[in-house]
């Protein structure tokens, strides 16, 4: 399996990436601080709790620049009416803006492993970042 994108695939992520930097600027592409899974960016213990990935996230919101939402995490495991999420193996996802907060979801025992948790949620945010600066794409595919 190659996992770099096919030259079809590069310039299509070219397009976008160029579009996405017409809307918001250069300073927000290139200003903004790479967030490296290390315990120097993350320095909070981890127990695997969802307060732990509350935390995570909010440390997320802020390095986007979205500290001002505020964040709705709900927890769900395999009993909860989420199951088809469940089942698909999605470990966290972002459920939309609304009156200022931030509605996330995740399985928290999905989420032991903190580089994991960052990765996942790191996801979610950027999702949330497209939606508060109406950056999404129509079409669900593309998004």
């Amino acid at each position: 399996m190659d996992s770099l994108p096919t030259p079809e695939e590069r310039k299509w992520l070219g397009r976008y990436l160029r579009k996405l930097i017409e809307r918001r600027g250069i300073d927000a592409f290139v200003a903004a601080p790479i967030l490296e899974p290390t315990s120097k960016t993350f320095p909070d213990r981890w127990s695997g709790q969802l307060a732990d990935v509350h935390r995570l996230t909010q440390r997320l919101m802020d390095a986007a620049g979205l500290a001002q939402l505020e964040i709705l995490l709900t927890g769900v495991d395999a009993g909860t009416q989420s199951r088809e999420l469940w089942d698909a193996g999605t470990a966290g996802w972002f459920a939309g803006i609304v009156d200022g907060r931030c509605n996330f979801g995740v399985h928290p025992s999905q989420l032991r492993d903190p580089e994991q948790a960052i990765g996942v949620m790191a996801h979610e945010v950027a999702h949330a970042y497209r939606t508060h600066y109406h950056l999404r794409a129509d079409d669900r595919g593309r998004e």
